[in-house]
């Protein structure tokens, strides 16, 4: 059996369809939207003492944000107490020494509802000078 699309109660079907189709894709988009791809950096310099940090934070895949605190310029050798938050919850929390002026954490960890507040400090346990910063994403 042909169907004829110029018959009116197929081209009303046709129509029909047609709605609902765009009126589902409407609702997809606006129920899930579109992650953030790349990433997010802020930085800024340490206070009381050399050195600047950076925060990065991206997209590690469906509920999975990774997140990077880096020191650099530091004095070499110093110990650094260093705190990572995702909303005001620890994420990481640990003691280095920085090498070659160098410090950095990597962590992943959870993408929680809505935009998540991502805070990274870090107090040189020698001098007292600080670093750190928070993001959006």
């Amino acid at each position: 059996m042909r169907v004829d699309p110029r018959d009116p109660m197929i081209a009303s079907m046709i129509r029909s369809i047609r709605v609902v189709a765009l009126a589902l894709s409407l609702t997809l988009l606006i129920s899930f939207p579109a992650q953030a791809v790349d990433p997010v950096e802020r930085r800024g310099d340490c206070v009381n003492g050399p050195g600047e940090w950076r925060l990065v934070v991206q997209s590690e895949g469906p509920g999975t944000l990774r997140v990077r605190f880096e020191l650099k310029d530091v004095v070499s050798g110093q110990t650094w107490q260093l705190f990572l938050s995702d909303d005001g919850v620890g994420i990481f929390s640990g003691t280095k020494v920085a090498d070659d002026g160098d410090l950095r954490v990597r962590n992943l960890t959870a993408d929680r509802a809505g935009r998540d507040r991502i805070s990274a400090s870090a107090v040189n346990m020698d001098s007292g000078s600080t670093c750190g910063g928070s993001l959006r994403f």
